[in-house]
């Protein structure tokens, strides 16, 4: 999937939202365009995220597709359209980083909600620092060109993490037992990463299941995914690459993706029960 710029995936996600939003009220292109003095073309141009949409512009299509001037869609995506060109905190990096991987940045910091499933690793958001820097070793030579481009990427994963100090923000993680078993190079630093992660699951917007290895076979098994929601409803799929995201947004596709991590919730430990066996993992390690 070819790289898109953060202010393009952020067009395109108020694009999707606008698409919905005339449909829902059952409108053509061309109708929504005569309503407000536009063409056809330009209706589909910011429907595809091709086309920059401000405030006044946003604010006469909700009027058009009748959204409640109090509805917290039409707050949301007013923020979202302030917000589609500001810079993150993550700019000052941007040499150093993937245009995928700006992307996936920007939409994390636009996020409400992030559920996620990994198989074989510790999340990112709940890394500990020489966790990061083992794992990102691996690509050194090949994914991080030298040693200041691998150190600006560890910073980057810490850096990530000031998303859970907001109060606004949850995280749902179900991690697999297996990736909590495998050496990080070292016991001590498996050992500090298992810790770390007993501490951040106190936190009240963090929750933290472990998927057992009795399990048996689950949804889960095909690969780690990330589901992103927004403020407003909207929601977002991410499958990772070694290079590259992919992003999946079609409705048949966020509800079988959800449905298939409310299924492997149940299929994993409880919160509590995920705690006692990190501590298990962390006195073995």
């Amino acid at each position: 999937m070819a790289p898109i710029s953060e202010p393009s995936v952020r067009r395109k996600r108020l694009g999707s939202a606008l698409l919905a939003l005339r449909e829902a009220a059952k409108m053509t292109q061309e109708a929504a365009g005569e309503a407000i003095g536009k063409s056809k073309d330009t209706i589909s141009r910011v429907e595809s995220g091709k086309q920059k949409v401000d405030v006044p512009l946003l604010r006469t299509l909700l009027d058009v597709y009748k959204v409640d001037d109090a509805s917290p869609l039409r707050e949301a995506l007013e923020a979202m359209t302030k917000n589609i060109s500001a810079r993150g905190w993550w700019h000052s990096y941007r040499s150093y980083l993937a245009t995928a991987h700006q992307d996936f940045l920007g939409l994390e910091s636009d996020a409400e909600g992030v559920r996620e499933w990994e198989p074989l690793l510790v999340p990112g958001l709940l890394q500990h620092p020489a966790y990061t820097r083992a794992l990102l070793a691996a690509g050194e030579g090949i994914l991080h060109r030298d040693p200041e481009q691998l150190s600006n990427r560890v910073q980057v994963r810490m850096e990530r993490k000031q998303v859970l100090d907001r109060p606004d923000f949850a995280l749902d993680v179900i991690v697999s037992a297996a990736a909590l078993q495998t050496s990080a190079g070292s016991a001590g630093t498996m050992r500090d990463q298992l810790n770390y992660l007993l501490d951040q699951s106190e936190r009240p917007n963090v929750q933290l299941r472990v998927m057992p290895p009795d399990a048996g076979f689950h949804l889960g098994m095909d690969g780690a995914f990330t589901i992103i929601e927004f403020p407003g409803g909207g929601r977002l799929i991410t499958l990772d690459s070694m290079v590259n995201t992919m992003y999946l947004e079609d409705e048949a596709t966020l509800d079988a993706y959800d449905a298939a991590f409310a299924r492997m919730r149940k299929d994993a430990l409880s919160v509590r029960a995920s705690r006692d066996a990190i501590r298990e993992f962390a006195r073995a390690a």
